[in-house]
């Protein structure tokens, strides 16, 4: 039997800046325009050529006004050679040796840009093993490691470990979580975060089959309607038909997803699915939170206000 995984849920502080916006009521009427790139892979890339590719994106997000940009999971990948058959060892060398630079250089660009980035995600080595971690960089410096609880199959295959702890934190813009992936098809992960009520989930995804892709798409649109919050997916993308040797299909699309209730209408903003591209929304957290006053139908409360006990019954 699998040892049980203790989730803690850790809550940042805010910004000094944004913690005196709330105190003076202006915090809540913040919008916040998200930029969700759809980025593609190709493999056999050079780190300066991947690395241009990744700032080029940020580069026109920022010109679009875009406060925080949102790339996919295991976006490193685009550096693994067409060589079958050695992927563990490859990717294990990308947590060794490409990692570490990569997410200074995600700090050093949040800086730089003067925009928050959420860089996708990457193996990294924690504690003599490896996780696939998520880094969320802010311009003042501060910065968010988020690990993936549950890895997919292929992960256990080539060696990868789960994490242990699933942070809910205070960014400007209101309570954050972010969900890796398969993450977010965990009905555990959601109901530890319900009682933290997070405004907005990030879910950064890498999927290789249009099956795994909608898994993870209509999930996330069930953690949007159960935590009356934003859910803000999106994935990596592949444009040939047939994965070069060493690598697998992407199938990804990014999506913003609202809880569809009266009390906020929200209209779904999708991608062009397998097109590399960004897209934008713009979230209104002081419509959110006002819904969430009002809403007749958000799960996540019912289920902390319920106070009978509920039995599984059998015939």
């Amino acid at each position: 039997m699998r040892a049980l995984v203790t989730i803690c849920v850790f809550c940042f502080s805010l910004s000094v800046q944004a913690a005196a916006l709330r105190c003076q009521g202006l915090f809540g009427a913040m919008t916040m325009k998200i930029a969700a790139v759809q980025f593609e892979i190709t493999g056999n890339k050079k780190y300066p050529d991947f690395i241009a590719q990744f700032e080029s994106h940020i580069i026109e997000a920022k010109k679009n006004n875009a406060e925080l940009v949102l790339f996919p999971e295991l976006i490193t990948v685009d550096l693994m050679p067409h060589v079958e058959g050695q992927e563990t060892e490859i990717l294990k060398s990308i947590a060794d040796s490409v990692t570490p630079k990569f997410f200074s250089r995600v700090q050093e660009l949040a800086k730089k840009h003067e925009v928050a980035i959420l860089g996708g995600t990457s193996p990294r080595f924690l504690n003599n093993k490896i996780v696939n971690t998520a880094i969320l960089a802010f311009a003042d410096g501060k910065t968010i490691y988020q690990d993936k609880i549950f890895p997919t199959p292929d992960e256990v295959i080539w060696g990868w470990q789960g994490g242990s702890t699933l942070k809910v934190f205070n960014a400007p813009w209101g309570k954050t979580a972010i969900l890796i992936c398969y993450d977010c098809e965990f009905p555990k992960l959601s109901d530890i975060i319900a009682k933290e009520k997070p405004e907005v989930i990030l879910v950064p995804s890498m999927t290789g089959s249009e099956q795994g892709f909608h898994r993870v798409r209509w999930t996330a649109q069930a953690r949007a309607i159960e935590h009356f919050a934003y859910v803000v997916h999106t994935g990596t993308v592949m444009t040939r038909k047939d994965a070069p040797p060493g690598h697998w299909l992407h199938y990804g699309q990014a999506s913003f997803l609202g809880p569809q209730e009266a009390a906020l209408t929200k209209i779904t903003v999708e991608g062009e699915k397998l097109k590399p591209s960004i897209i934008y929304d713009t979230l209104d957290f002081s419509a959110l939170r006002a819904g969430r006053e009002k809403a007749g139908i958000y799960p996540a409360r019912e289920q902390e206000k319920r106070q009978t006990p509920i039995f599984v019954g059998h015939e």
